[in-house]
């Protein structure tokens, strides 16, 4: 089985929050419903790497958070 990241995240798969990565996100809530940040999931969790964050399994995509640019204000 492959184990493709997807963006957007997919719901009932492994969200993840890569804090080095300053691009757009998504608000997702998992199934302990916690609201957090995600930038990909995969089907299967992955090994812990420096600076990932894996949340647990999506229940739901709420909405994108676009990364704006200061000088855009």
């Amino acid at each position: 089985m492959s184990n493709q990241i997807h963006t957007p995240p997919v719901v009932g798969e492994y969200g993840y929050y890569y804090s080095k990565y300053e691009s757009n996100h998504w608000l997702v809530i998992t199934e302990d419903g916690k609201k957090v940040g995600c930038h990909y999931s995969t089907r299967s969790k992955l090994p812990s790497k420096p600076f990932v964050t894996c949340h647990g399994i999506i229940k739901r995509v709420t909405k994108e958070i676009k990364k704006y640019n200061l000088y855009d204000l």
